[in-house]
């Protein structure tokens, strides 16, 4: 089974703020928040290299409307960890 994660949890298990995955990028927070949402119109270089930058292939990351940004509260931040090793693992 395979598993995709969407740009929020990717750049989170990188351990990377917005602030700094934006840098990194070359664009502004405000940006990557919105692909973070919503990455179908994404450029497709800024995808490869926020995949680089996070260490993922561009394979295992949702394309689509993230649900990542709703309630941050409770235990949703640990999942990314778990998946991300499920994702390593193949």
């Amino acid at each position: 089974m395979s598993y995709k994660l969407t740009l929020c949890a990717a750049r989170e298990n990188a351990g990377l703020s917005l602030e700094e995955a934006a840098s990194l990028v070359g664009i502004s927070t405000k940006s990557l928040l919105r692909y973070e949402m919503d990455n179908r119109k994404m450029e497709y270089d800024k995808a490869l290299e926020l995949c680089r930058i996070y260490g993922v292939s561009l394979d295992h990351i949702h394309i689509g409307i993230s649900q990542d940004h709703g309630d941050r509260s409770g235990s949703s931040g640990g999942q990314h960890g778990a998946i991300m090793g499920q994702v390593n693992s193949y």
